[in-house]
């Protein structure tokens, strides 16, 4: 996913000064980040949950696979925002 994240800063012929110049991050509310934490905290426990009872509950499987789902749409979402925010 990182390695996504920076292909566009390597296909392009312009040097890396020009590209950075004018792109910039800013956060106007704090508290947007921490939804995305708890999204990837509960997918790193259910993870492990599920590894440690060798994927035996049913309920517990369809949590990770759903909190998954969601963690990959909030990922496309956000890659899509970065390479809309460095290509214009």
């Amino acid at each position: 996913m990182l390695f996504c994240g920076i292909v566009p800063f390597i296909s392009g012929q312009q040097p890396w000064d020009t590209r950075l110049e004018d792109t910039h991050l800013v956060i106007t509310n704090k508290w947007t980040l921490i939804f995305p934490v708890i999204l990837f905290v509960g997918f790193m426990t259910l993870l492990i949950l599920c590894m440690k009872k060798k994927y035996q509950e049913p309920d517990i499987n369809w949590l990770l696979v759903l909190n998954t789902l969601i963690l990959l749409a909030y990922l496309v979402m956000l890659y899509s925002r970065i390479f809309k925010a460095i290509m214009v």
